[in-house]
Protein backbone atom coordinates (compact mmCIF):
# COMPACT_ATOMS: atom_id res chain seq x y z
CA UNK A 1 0.00 0.00 0.00
CA UNK A 2 1.43 3.28 -0.61
CA UNK A 3 1.49 5.80 2.00
CA UNK A 4 -1.42 8.10 2.45
CA UNK A 5 -0.74 12.34 2.31
CA UNK A 6 -2.49 15.09 2.13
CA UNK A 7 -1.68 16.01 -1.55
CA UNK A 8 -4.33 19.27 -1.71
CA UNK A 9 -3.56 20.12 1.65
CA UNK A 10 -5.64 24.02 2.83
CA UNK A 11 -4.64 25.90 5.82
CA UNK A 12 -5.89 29.29 6.32
CA UNK A 13 -8.26 32.16 9.00
CA UNK A 14 -11.73 32.14 7.94
CA UNK A 15 -15.15 33.37 9.46
CA UNK A 16 -18.69 31.77 9.08
CA UNK A 17 -17.44 29.74 6.53
CA UNK A 18 -15.73 32.57 4.43
CA UNK A 19 -12.15 32.41 4.09
CA UNK A 20 -10.62 35.45 4.75
CA UNK A 21 -6.75 33.93 3.96
CA UNK A 22 -5.45 31.20 2.53
CA UNK A 23 -1.52 30.22 4.05
CA UNK A 24 1.19 29.11 1.93
CA UNK A 25 1.59 25.30 2.02
CA UNK A 26 4.12 23.39 -0.24
CA UNK A 27 2.26 21.28 -2.44
CA UNK A 28 4.90 18.59 -2.66
CA UNK A 29 5.13 18.55 1.20
CA UNK A 30 2.37 15.80 3.27
CA UNK A 31 2.18 13.74 6.76
CA UNK A 32 1.89 10.01 4.98
CA UNK A 33 -0.65 8.16 6.47
CA UNK A 34 -2.56 11.15 8.25
CA UNK A 35 -6.36 10.82 8.82
CA UNK A 36 -8.17 12.64 5.69
CA UNK A 37 -10.45 15.73 7.28
CA UNK A 38 -11.37 19.30 8.08
CA UNK A 39 -10.18 20.74 11.63
CA UNK A 40 -11.72 24.32 12.41
CA UNK A 41 -11.21 26.20 15.92
CA UNK A 42 -8.30 27.96 18.10
CA UNK A 43 -4.26 27.73 17.41
CA UNK A 44 -2.19 26.56 20.75
CA UNK A 45 1.38 26.53 20.25
CA UNK A 46 2.76 23.47 22.29
CA UNK A 47 6.50 23.79 21.62
CA UNK A 48 7.60 19.91 20.86
CA UNK A 49 4.25 18.52 22.21
CA UNK A 50 6.00 16.70 25.22
CA UNK A 51 4.37 15.48 28.22
CA UNK A 52 6.15 18.43 30.20
CA UNK A 53 5.43 20.64 27.33
CA UNK A 54 1.97 19.95 27.91
CA UNK A 55 2.73 20.40 31.74
CA UNK A 56 3.30 23.80 31.35
CA UNK A 57 0.24 24.49 29.37
CA UNK A 58 -1.65 23.60 31.68
CA UNK A 59 -0.07 25.40 34.44
CA UNK A 60 -0.98 28.58 32.23
CA UNK A 61 -4.47 28.10 32.28
CA UNK A 62 -4.18 26.74 28.74
CA UNK A 63 -4.89 23.29 27.03
CA UNK A 64 -5.03 22.09 23.19
CA UNK A 65 -8.87 20.42 23.89
CA UNK A 66 -11.07 21.75 20.46
CA UNK A 67 -8.15 23.76 18.39
CA UNK A 68 -5.51 22.87 16.66
CA UNK A 69 -1.76 22.74 17.79
CA UNK A 70 1.14 23.70 16.50
CA UNK A 71 4.04 21.75 17.12
CA UNK A 72 8.18 22.33 16.93
CA UNK A 73 9.80 19.03 15.25
CA UNK A 74 13.06 17.61 16.53
CA UNK A 75 12.32 15.47 19.84
CA UNK A 76 10.31 12.65 19.59
CA UNK A 77 8.88 11.52 16.02
CA UNK A 78 6.21 13.73 13.98
CA UNK A 79 3.91 10.29 15.07
CA UNK A 80 4.76 10.28 18.40
CA UNK A 81 3.98 14.37 18.55
CA UNK A 82 0.60 13.86 16.97
CA UNK A 83 -0.27 10.91 19.19
CA UNK A 84 0.08 12.92 22.23
CA UNK A 85 -1.65 15.62 20.80
CA UNK A 86 -4.65 13.54 19.78
CA UNK A 87 -4.53 12.29 23.40
CA UNK A 88 -4.93 15.91 24.73
CA UNK A 89 -7.85 16.51 22.62
CA UNK A 90 -6.25 18.19 20.11
CA UNK A 91 -8.25 18.65 16.29
CA UNK A 92 -5.87 18.72 14.43
CA UNK A 93 -1.83 19.01 14.31
CA UNK A 94 0.62 21.72 12.29
CA UNK A 95 4.11 20.52 12.13
CA UNK A 96 7.20 22.91 11.15
CA UNK A 97 11.30 22.82 11.33
CA UNK A 98 12.55 25.28 13.62
CA UNK A 99 15.45 27.28 12.40
CA UNK A 100 17.15 26.69 15.92
CA UNK A 101 17.05 22.83 15.58
CA UNK A 102 18.37 22.93 12.08
CA UNK A 103 20.99 25.23 12.32
CA UNK A 104 24.65 24.33 11.27
CA UNK A 105 27.83 23.14 13.25
CA UNK A 106 29.00 26.33 14.98
CA UNK A 107 25.96 28.01 14.62
CA UNK A 108 25.71 28.05 10.80
CA UNK A 109 22.60 28.19 8.66
CA UNK A 110 19.93 25.55 9.02
CA UNK A 111 17.34 24.66 6.74
CA UNK A 112 15.70 27.54 4.39
CA UNK A 113 12.82 29.63 6.20
CA UNK A 114 10.40 28.09 2.84
CA UNK A 115 11.37 24.26 3.25
CA UNK A 116 8.47 22.16 4.24
CA UNK A 117 9.61 18.40 5.06
CA UNK A 118 7.58 15.66 4.36
CA UNK A 119 6.95 12.97 7.05
CA UNK A 120 4.92 10.20 8.34
CA UNK A 121 2.57 10.13 11.53
CA UNK A 122 2.53 6.42 11.74
CA UNK A 123 4.33 4.85 14.98
CA UNK A 124 5.64 1.24 13.92
CA UNK A 125 6.67 0.12 11.03
CA UNK A 126 4.69 -1.69 7.77
CA UNK A 127 1.60 -1.29 6.46
CA UNK A 128 -1.21 -0.46 9.23
CA UNK A 129 -3.75 -1.88 6.68
CA UNK A 130 -1.91 -5.69 7.49
CA UNK A 131 -0.56 -5.10 10.66
CA UNK A 132 1.20 -8.75 11.09
CA UNK A 133 0.61 -10.16 8.12
CA UNK A 134 2.28 -9.79 4.33
CA UNK A 135 0.46 -6.75 2.40
CA UNK A 136 -0.13 -8.60 -0.48
CA UNK A 137 -1.91 -6.65 -3.63
CA UNK A 138 -5.28 -5.36 -3.34
CA UNK A 139 -7.44 -2.40 -2.23
CA UNK A 140 -6.88 -0.81 1.24
CA UNK A 141 -10.19 -0.66 3.42
CA UNK A 142 -11.83 2.92 3.27
CA UNK A 143 -11.24 5.03 6.61
CA UNK A 144 -8.23 6.17 7.79
CA UNK A 145 -5.47 3.57 8.72
CA UNK A 146 -5.42 1.61 11.93
CA UNK A 147 -3.30 2.18 14.55
CA UNK A 148 -3.00 5.81 13.66
CA UNK A 149 -3.98 8.96 15.45
CA UNK A 150 -7.47 9.64 13.76
CA UNK A 151 -6.61 13.77 13.57
CA UNK A 152 -5.52 15.85 10.52
CA UNK A 153 -1.48 16.70 10.27
CA UNK A 154 0.49 18.45 8.18
CA UNK A 155 4.04 19.86 7.84
CA UNK A 156 4.42 23.59 7.54
CA UNK A 157 7.64 25.42 6.75
CA UNK A 158 9.04 27.82 9.43
CA UNK A 159 7.79 31.22 7.24
CA UNK A 160 4.26 29.87 7.79
CA UNK A 161 4.97 28.81 11.29
CA UNK A 162 5.97 31.98 12.08
CA UNK A 163 3.00 33.94 10.59
CA UNK A 164 0.73 32.03 12.69
CA UNK A 165 2.74 32.68 15.65
CA UNK A 166 2.30 36.34 15.21
CA UNK A 167 -1.25 35.82 15.57
CA UNK A 168 -1.08 34.40 19.18
CA UNK A 169 -2.15 36.19 21.87
CA UNK A 170 -2.20 35.86 25.90
CA UNK A 171 -0.88 34.22 28.01
CA UNK A 172 2.35 34.38 27.31
CA UNK A 173 5.00 31.16 26.42
CA UNK A 174 7.64 29.91 29.03
CA UNK A 175 10.67 32.24 27.87
CA UNK A 176 12.93 29.40 26.73
CA UNK A 177 10.73 28.33 24.46
CA UNK A 178 11.77 31.58 22.43
CA UNK A 179 7.72 32.12 20.84
CA UNK A 180 7.92 34.74 18.35
CA UNK A 181 6.04 37.41 20.05
CA UNK A 182 5.37 35.28 23.32
CA UNK A 183 2.44 34.13 23.45
CA UNK A 184 0.61 31.20 23.17
CA UNK A 185 -2.63 31.05 22.31
CA UNK A 186 -5.23 32.01 19.42
CA UNK A 187 -8.88 31.78 20.83
CA UNK A 188 -11.57 32.40 18.43
CA UNK A 189 -14.88 34.55 19.67
CA UNK A 190 -18.29 34.00 18.51
CA UNK A 191 -18.34 34.99 14.77
CA UNK A 192 -14.94 36.22 15.02
CA UNK A 193 -11.75 34.70 12.71
CA UNK A 194 -10.67 30.38 13.12
CA UNK A 195 -8.70 28.66 11.67
CA UNK A 196 -8.94 25.24 9.57
CA UNK A 197 -6.82 22.89 8.46
CA UNK A 198 -8.17 20.47 5.35
CA UNK A 199 -6.30 17.33 4.29
CA UNK A 200 -7.74 15.45 1.61
CA UNK A 201 -5.76 12.15 2.27
CA UNK A 202 -6.10 8.54 0.82
CA UNK A 203 -4.47 5.60 0.04
CA UNK A 204 -3.83 3.59 -2.78
CA UNK A 205 -2.51 -0.08 -3.57
CA UNK A 206 1.16 -0.12 -5.42
CA UNK A 207 4.19 -2.35 -5.93
CA UNK A 208 7.07 -2.24 -3.51
CA UNK A 209 10.36 -3.92 -5.30
CA UNK A 210 13.34 -5.42 -2.67
CA UNK A 211 16.01 -5.99 -4.36
CA UNK A 212 17.97 -9.24 -2.58
CA UNK A 213 21.64 -10.24 -3.34
CA UNK A 214 22.96 -13.67 -1.49
CA UNK A 215 26.17 -14.81 -1.24
CA UNK A 216 25.68 -18.70 -0.02
CA UNK A 217 27.58 -19.69 3.18
CA UNK A 218 30.06 -22.55 3.07
CA UNK A 219 28.90 -24.70 6.40
CA UNK A 220 25.61 -23.35 7.64
CA UNK A 221 24.15 -22.08 3.94
CA UNK A 222 20.47 -21.98 5.76
CA UNK A 223 21.32 -19.72 8.41
CA UNK A 224 21.69 -15.97 7.44
CA UNK A 225 23.04 -12.39 8.01
CA UNK A 226 21.63 -9.78 6.89
CA UNK A 227 22.41 -6.12 5.80
CA UNK A 228 20.37 -3.94 3.91
CA UNK A 229 19.43 -0.26 3.68
CA UNK A 230 16.47 1.61 2.02
CA UNK A 231 16.57 2.54 -1.70
CA UNK A 232 13.58 5.41 -1.67
CA UNK A 233 13.52 8.92 -0.75
CA UNK A 234 11.28 12.34 -0.51
CA UNK A 235 13.98 14.38 -2.53
CA UNK A 236 17.25 13.50 -3.51
CA UNK A 237 17.97 11.78 -0.86
CA UNK A 238 22.11 11.92 -0.30
CA UNK A 239 21.39 11.09 3.89
CA UNK A 240 18.41 9.43 3.75
CA UNK A 241 19.01 6.75 1.03
CA UNK A 242 22.22 7.60 -0.93
CA UNK A 243 24.78 7.18 2.30
CA UNK A 244 23.23 3.76 3.25
CA UNK A 245 22.94 2.27 -0.43
CA UNK A 246 26.34 3.33 -1.44
CA UNK A 247 27.58 1.65 1.47
CA UNK A 248 25.94 -1.37 0.98
CA UNK A 249 26.69 -1.57 -2.47
CA UNK A 250 30.89 -1.63 -1.54
CA UNK A 251 29.86 -4.14 1.24
CA UNK A 252 28.82 -6.73 -1.34
CA UNK A 253 31.78 -5.76 -3.63
CA UNK A 254 34.18 -6.17 -0.75
CA UNK A 255 32.83 -9.83 0.31
CA UNK A 256 31.89 -10.63 -3.10
CA UNK A 257 35.87 -9.91 -3.99
CA UNK A 258 37.11 -12.11 -1.02
CA UNK A 259 35.22 -14.27 -1.85
CA UNK A 260 36.35 -14.69 -5.52
CA UNK A 261 39.73 -15.11 -3.79
CA UNK A 262 38.65 -18.40 -2.13
CA UNK A 263 37.31 -16.95 1.48
CA UNK A 264 34.07 -18.14 1.58
CA UNK A 265 31.60 -17.57 5.19
CA UNK A 266 30.56 -20.35 7.07
CA UNK A 267 26.92 -18.61 6.78
CA UNK A 268 24.69 -16.90 4.07
CA UNK A 269 25.14 -13.10 3.65
CA UNK A 270 21.76 -11.46 2.01
CA UNK A 271 22.42 -8.34 0.49
CA UNK A 272 19.05 -6.58 0.47
CA UNK A 273 17.66 -2.89 -0.68
CA UNK A 274 14.61 -1.83 0.76
CA UNK A 275 11.92 0.03 -1.13
CA UNK A 276 9.32 1.95 0.52
CA UNK A 277 11.40 3.17 3.52
CA UNK A 278 9.95 6.76 3.82
CA UNK A 279 6.50 5.53 4.64
CA UNK A 280 7.26 2.95 7.68
CA UNK A 281 9.85 0.79 6.26
CA UNK A 282 7.10 -0.81 4.33
CA UNK A 283 9.20 -2.86 2.14
CA UNK A 284 11.62 -4.56 5.28
CA UNK A 285 8.48 -5.01 7.50
CA UNK A 286 6.33 -6.62 5.16
CA UNK A 287 8.98 -9.23 3.96
CA UNK A 288 9.30 -10.04 7.22
CA UNK A 289 6.07 -10.22 7.91
CA UNK A 290 5.80 -13.22 5.35
CA UNK A 291 8.05 -15.62 8.27
CA UNK A 292 6.35 -14.93 11.44
CA UNK A 293 7.13 -18.45 12.75
CA UNK A 294 10.31 -18.99 11.09
CA UNK A 295 12.49 -16.40 10.55
CA UNK A 296 13.91 -15.92 14.21
CA UNK A 297 15.03 -19.60 13.67
CA UNK A 298 17.14 -18.68 10.20
CA UNK A 299 18.04 -15.47 10.57
CA UNK A 300 21.23 -15.00 13.42
CA UNK A 301 21.25 -10.82 12.69
CA UNK A 302 19.85 -7.82 11.08
CA UNK A 303 22.55 -5.13 10.13
CA UNK A 304 21.09 -1.79 8.88
CA UNK A 305 22.89 0.84 6.95
CA UNK A 306 19.61 3.39 6.57
CA UNK A 307 21.27 6.81 7.23
CA UNK A 308 24.51 6.11 8.27
CA UNK A 309 25.77 9.45 8.17
CA UNK A 310 24.27 12.59 9.40
CA UNK A 311 27.05 14.01 10.67
CA UNK A 312 30.79 13.48 11.87
CA UNK A 313 30.91 14.22 15.24
CA UNK A 314 28.78 11.16 17.43
CA UNK A 315 28.98 7.75 16.61
CA UNK A 316 25.76 6.14 17.62
CA UNK A 317 24.37 2.17 17.86
CA UNK A 318 20.83 1.65 17.94
CA UNK A 319 20.88 -2.29 19.04
CA UNK A 320 18.68 -4.85 20.46
CA UNK A 321 20.83 -6.24 23.82
CA UNK A 322 22.32 -9.18 22.58
CA UNK A 323 24.54 -7.56 20.39
CA UNK A 324 26.34 -5.68 22.75
CA UNK A 325 29.80 -7.00 23.19
CA UNK A 326 29.87 -7.63 19.81
CA UNK A 327 30.23 -3.93 18.90
CA UNK A 328 32.56 -3.37 20.93
CA UNK A 329 34.83 -5.82 19.31
CA UNK A 330 33.96 -3.90 16.21
CA UNK A 331 34.90 -0.27 16.98
CA UNK A 332 38.20 -1.47 18.75
CA UNK A 333 39.42 -3.56 15.14
CA UNK A 334 38.56 0.46 13.29
CA UNK A 335 40.68 3.59 12.75
CA UNK A 336 38.62 7.05 14.23
CA UNK A 337 37.90 9.46 11.34
CA UNK A 338 38.37 11.69 13.89
CA UNK A 339 41.41 11.14 16.12
CA UNK A 340 44.09 9.90 13.90
CA UNK A 341 45.98 7.07 15.65
CA UNK A 342 43.43 5.84 17.44
CA UNK A 343 40.61 3.41 17.63
CA UNK A 344 36.91 4.13 17.55
CA UNK A 345 36.61 2.75 21.20
CA UNK A 346 39.73 4.62 22.24
CA UNK A 347 38.56 7.78 20.75
CA UNK A 348 35.08 7.02 22.69
CA UNK A 349 36.40 6.36 26.35
CA UNK A 350 35.82 8.90 28.71
CA UNK A 351 37.65 8.69 32.02
CA UNK A 352 35.05 7.71 34.67
CA UNK A 353 32.46 6.34 32.57
CA UNK A 354 31.66 3.24 29.94
CA UNK A 355 31.71 3.78 26.49
CA UNK A 356 28.00 2.49 26.01
CA UNK A 357 26.71 5.41 27.68
CA UNK A 358 27.67 7.58 25.07
CA UNK A 359 27.03 5.11 22.01
CA UNK A 360 24.46 2.40 22.25
CA UNK A 361 20.48 3.13 22.09
CA UNK A 362 18.10 1.05 22.31
CA UNK A 363 16.01 0.67 18.94
CA UNK A 364 13.23 2.91 18.35
CA UNK A 365 9.75 2.42 15.83
CA UNK A 366 11.52 4.26 13.56
CA UNK A 367 14.39 2.64 13.11
CA UNK A 368 14.37 0.46 9.90
CA UNK A 369 15.98 -2.51 11.92
CA UNK A 370 13.03 -2.29 14.54
CA UNK A 371 10.56 -4.38 13.31
CA UNK A 372 13.07 -7.48 12.78
CA UNK A 373 13.60 -7.36 16.58
CA UNK A 374 10.17 -5.95 17.85
CA UNK A 375 8.08 -8.02 15.82
CA UNK A 376 10.48 -10.95 14.70
CA UNK A 377 12.96 -11.49 17.30
CA UNK A 378 15.77 -11.54 15.39
CA UNK A 379 18.87 -9.58 17.04
CA UNK A 380 19.43 -6.44 14.60
CA UNK A 381 20.81 -2.92 14.97
CA UNK A 382 21.67 0.30 13.14
CA UNK A 383 24.55 2.53 13.14
CA UNK A 384 26.27 5.51 12.04
CA UNK A 385 27.51 8.97 12.81
CA UNK A 386 25.36 11.79 13.43
CA UNK A 387 25.51 15.49 14.47
CA UNK A 388 26.45 16.74 18.18
CA UNK A 389 23.57 17.35 20.68
CA UNK A 390 21.60 20.18 19.69
CA UNK A 391 22.84 20.52 15.95
CA UNK A 392 20.14 18.97 13.97
CA UNK A 393 20.33 20.31 10.13
CA UNK A 394 21.08 16.87 8.62
CA UNK A 395 18.17 15.11 10.02
CA UNK A 396 16.04 17.81 9.83
CA UNK A 397 16.92 18.07 5.91
CA UNK A 398 15.59 14.61 5.34
CA UNK A 399 12.55 14.31 3.62
CA UNK A 400 13.36 17.61 1.66
CA UNK A 401 14.75 19.08 -1.40
CA UNK A 402 18.01 20.37 0.95
CA UNK A 403 18.90 16.35 1.19
CA UNK A 404 21.50 16.81 -1.21
CA UNK A 405 25.09 15.74 -1.18
CA UNK A 406 26.66 19.26 -1.43
CA UNK A 407 25.12 20.24 1.72
CA UNK A 408 25.87 17.10 3.59
CA UNK A 409 29.41 17.33 2.71
CA UNK A 410 29.55 21.03 3.49
CA UNK A 411 28.08 20.12 6.99
CA UNK A 412 30.64 17.46 7.44
CA UNK A 413 33.31 19.96 6.26
CA UNK A 414 35.43 17.57 4.06
CA UNK A 415 35.17 14.83 6.56
CA UNK A 416 32.19 12.98 5.07
CA UNK A 417 34.82 9.86 2.51
CA UNK A 418 36.28 9.61 6.34
CA UNK A 419 33.15 8.99 8.26
CA UNK A 420 31.91 7.00 5.47
CA UNK A 421 35.06 4.57 5.48
CA UNK A 422 34.85 4.17 9.12
CA UNK A 423 31.07 3.48 9.10
CA UNK A 424 32.00 0.84 6.41
CA UNK A 425 34.69 -0.88 8.17
CA UNK A 426 32.74 -1.29 11.42
CA UNK A 427 29.69 -3.00 9.28
CA UNK A 428 32.05 -5.24 7.67
CA UNK A 429 33.90 -6.22 11.00
CA UNK A 430 30.50 -7.12 12.40
CA UNK A 431 29.29 -8.90 9.18
CA UNK A 432 33.05 -11.30 9.25
CA UNK A 433 32.17 -11.94 12.83
CA UNK A 434 28.46 -13.13 12.57
CA UNK A 435 28.89 -14.85 9.28
CA UNK A 436 32.21 -16.51 9.98
CA UNK A 437 32.70 -17.44 14.18
CA UNK A 438 31.80 -21.22 14.62
CA UNK A 439 29.64 -20.02 17.60
CA UNK A 440 27.70 -16.86 16.88
CA UNK A 441 29.34 -13.65 19.11
CA UNK A 442 26.06 -13.10 20.47
CA UNK A 443 25.51 -12.34 24.80
CA UNK A 444 22.44 -13.60 26.12
CA UNK A 445 23.19 -11.71 29.47
CA UNK A 446 23.09 -8.52 28.71
CA UNK A 447 19.22 -9.20 28.42
CA UNK A 448 19.45 -9.42 32.16
CA UNK A 449 21.39 -5.73 31.88
CA UNK A 450 18.65 -4.87 30.09
CA UNK A 451 15.69 -5.55 32.12
CA UNK A 452 17.87 -3.87 35.37
CA UNK A 453 17.99 -0.94 33.37
CA UNK A 454 14.16 -0.70 32.57
CA UNK A 455 13.26 -1.36 36.03
CA UNK A 456 15.69 1.70 37.48
CA UNK A 457 12.56 3.75 37.85
CA UNK A 458 10.29 1.30 40.22
CA UNK A 459 13.80 0.86 42.00
CA UNK A 460 13.99 4.47 42.41
CA UNK A 461 10.52 4.57 44.05
CA UNK A 462 11.22 1.67 47.04
CA UNK A 463 8.67 -0.74 44.94
CA UNK A 464 8.59 -4.21 45.24
CA UNK A 465 10.62 -5.94 42.22
CA UNK A 466 10.37 -9.65 43.57
CA UNK A 467 8.30 -11.26 40.58
CA UNK A 468 10.73 -9.39 37.93
CA UNK A 469 14.11 -10.08 40.23
CA UNK A 470 12.87 -14.01 39.48
CA UNK A 471 12.61 -13.20 35.88
CA UNK A 472 16.24 -11.37 35.41
CA UNK A 473 17.37 -14.32 37.45
CA UNK A 474 16.13 -16.79 35.02
CA UNK A 475 17.57 -14.88 32.10
CA UNK A 476 20.96 -14.81 34.16
CA UNK A 477 20.63 -18.78 34.97
CA UNK A 478 19.72 -19.59 31.37
CA UNK A 479 22.91 -17.34 29.87
CA UNK A 480 25.31 -18.83 32.55
CA UNK A 481 24.46 -22.72 31.83
CA UNK A 482 24.84 -21.91 28.03
CA UNK A 483 27.88 -20.27 28.47
CA UNK A 484 29.18 -23.26 30.94
CA UNK A 485 27.94 -25.64 28.28
CA UNK A 486 29.89 -23.68 25.29
CA UNK A 487 33.11 -23.50 27.31
CA UNK A 488 33.62 -27.29 28.37
CA UNK A 489 32.31 -28.84 24.52
CA UNK A 490 34.87 -29.01 21.45
CA UNK A 491 34.61 -25.95 19.43
CA UNK A 492 35.58 -28.19 16.55
CA UNK A 493 32.15 -30.13 16.56
CA UNK A 494 29.80 -28.68 13.92
CA UNK A 495 26.77 -30.53 15.46
CA UNK A 496 27.55 -28.64 18.38
CA UNK A 497 28.33 -25.38 17.17
CA UNK A 498 24.80 -25.43 15.32
CA UNK A 499 22.84 -26.47 18.33
CA UNK A 500 24.56 -24.03 20.45
CA UNK A 501 23.72 -20.91 17.90
CA UNK A 502 20.51 -22.05 18.01
CA UNK A 503 20.07 -21.35 21.29
CA UNK A 504 21.97 -18.34 20.76
CA UNK A 505 19.35 -16.88 18.69
CA UNK A 506 16.72 -18.06 20.69
CA UNK A 507 17.57 -16.31 23.24
CA UNK A 508 16.28 -12.86 21.82
CA UNK A 509 12.86 -14.76 20.58
CA UNK A 510 12.19 -15.37 24.07
CA UNK A 511 11.33 -11.73 24.67
CA UNK A 512 8.12 -12.15 22.13
CA UNK A 513 5.28 -11.87 24.71
CA UNK A 514 3.45 -15.31 24.02
CA UNK A 515 0.31 -12.93 25.01
CA UNK A 516 -0.58 -10.90 22.12
CA UNK A 517 -1.60 -11.49 18.61
CA UNK A 518 0.90 -10.52 16.23
CA UNK A 519 -2.20 -9.52 14.06
CA UNK A 520 -3.27 -7.28 16.89
CA UNK A 521 0.49 -6.39 18.27
CA UNK A 522 3.02 -7.05 15.75
CA UNK A 523 5.35 -5.48 17.78
CA UNK A 524 5.92 -8.37 20.67
CA UNK A 525 8.91 -7.50 22.06
CA UNK A 526 8.51 -7.16 25.65
CA UNK A 527 11.38 -4.74 25.86
CA UNK A 528 11.28 -3.08 22.44
CA UNK A 529 7.68 -3.43 21.52
CA UNK A 530 4.95 -0.80 21.57
CA UNK A 531 1.65 -2.22 23.76
CA UNK A 532 0.56 -3.08 27.47
CA UNK A 533 2.40 -6.12 26.90
CA UNK A 534 5.96 -4.52 27.02
CA UNK A 535 8.32 -3.78 30.49
CA UNK A 536 8.13 -0.11 29.88
CA UNK A 537 4.14 -0.38 30.04
CA UNK A 538 4.62 -2.70 32.97
CA UNK A 539 6.72 -0.07 34.38
CA UNK A 540 4.68 2.79 33.56
CA UNK A 541 1.53 1.39 35.16
CA UNK A 542 3.11 0.32 38.24
CA UNK A 543 4.68 4.17 38.35
CA UNK A 544 1.40 5.23 38.11
CA UNK A 545 -0.38 3.33 40.85
CA UNK A 546 1.98 2.71 43.21
CA UNK A 547 1.30 -0.73 43.46
CA UNK A 548 3.89 -3.18 45.43
CA UNK A 549 2.49 -6.21 44.59
CA UNK A 550 4.19 -6.43 41.25
CA UNK A 551 0.85 -8.80 40.30
CA UNK A 552 1.34 -7.13 36.60
CA UNK A 553 4.85 -8.48 36.14
CA UNK A 554 3.86 -12.45 36.40
CA UNK A 555 1.38 -11.59 33.35
CA UNK A 556 4.60 -10.62 31.70
CA UNK A 557 6.88 -12.92 32.20
CA UNK A 558 5.00 -16.31 32.94
CA UNK A 559 5.11 -18.53 29.71
CA UNK A 560 8.74 -16.79 28.30
CA UNK A 561 11.18 -19.75 28.01
CA UNK A 562 14.59 -18.53 29.54
CA UNK A 563 15.62 -22.49 28.88
CA UNK A 564 16.86 -21.46 25.35
CA UNK A 565 17.41 -25.64 25.24
CA UNK A 566 16.74 -28.30 22.33
CA UNK A 567 16.27 -25.73 20.07
CA UNK A 568 17.44 -26.31 16.53
CA UNK A 569 17.27 -24.94 13.17
CA UNK A 570 15.62 -26.46 10.78
CA UNK A 571 16.73 -27.07 7.39
CA UNK A 572 14.22 -25.32 5.46
CA UNK A 573 16.02 -22.35 3.61
CA UNK A 574 14.26 -18.74 2.87
CA UNK A 575 12.77 -17.82 0.10
CA UNK A 576 15.46 -15.17 -1.35
CA UNK A 577 12.81 -13.50 -3.68
CA UNK A 578 11.66 -9.86 -2.91
CA UNK A 579 8.37 -8.98 -1.24
CA UNK A 580 5.52 -7.11 -3.84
Amino acid sequence: MGGGGGRCPCAGWGRGGEELERLPLDPEAFCAWSAPGTATGGLVYGHYGRPQDLAELRARGVTVRGHLALLRLGRGSPAQQVSAMFAAGALGVLLYPDPRDTAGPGGGPGLGGGTTPTLHVQEGAGDPFSRGFPSFRGHAPPGPPPGVPPIPAHPLSAATAMRLMRALGPPLAPPRWGVPGGSLRFRPRPGGRRLQLRVGAGTRPGTLTSVFGALRGRLEPDCYIIVGAQRDSLGPGAAASGMGTALLLELARFFAAIGREGFQLRRTLLFVSWDGAEFGHLGATEWLEGYPDLLHTKVAAYVSLDRPVLGADRFVVRTSPTLGPLIESALEQVESPNEGGKSLLEQLRRPGRGWESDVIRPLPPESGAFPFTAAAGVPALELGFDEAPGVGGSRAALGTPEDTLARLGARLRGRLPAVSRAVAAVAAQLLLRLGHDPRLPLEPAAIGDALVRQLAPLQARGLSLQCLSSARGGVVRAAAALRRDMSGSDGANERLNRGFNARLMAAEASLLSPFVSPLVSPFRHILLGRGGHTLAALVAELGTAGDSKGTAGDAVFIGCDWNWDNKSIEATPINDHAHQ
